[in-house]
């Protein structure tokens, strides 16, 4: 059974939007090397400031809903606004 993550970020203006998609990108980087997760950086339509990240999982579903990995992630991408965390599973 796999499950995701949803994280959304509303930035506070554009330059910490720009600040968190920099860090975003680098982030991506680093799991994609590692090949844990299938993570994805998805930016609003109409809103620049607007940011959402999904992070795909093979593994079956943590007892408490949400990986190690979205709990470190929302703490860090509090410092550039709004952050929302979601979890489902298919």
């Amino acid at each position: 059974m796999g499950w995701m993550e949803i994280i959304k970020v509303q930035a506070a203006d554009r330059r910490a939007s720009e600040a968190c998609l920099n860090y975003l990108r680098a982030l991506e980087q680093q799991i994609k090397k590692k090949k844990t997760t299938d993570i994805s950086i998805y930016t609003h339509a109409a809103f620049q400031e607007h940011l959402m990240i999904s992070l795909k999982w093979g593994t079956p579903i943590p007892n408490r809903p949400g990986s190690r990995l979205s709990s470190l992630l929302v703490q860090e991408l509090k410092q550039f606004g709004l952050v929302d965390l979601s979890t489902w599973k298919s």
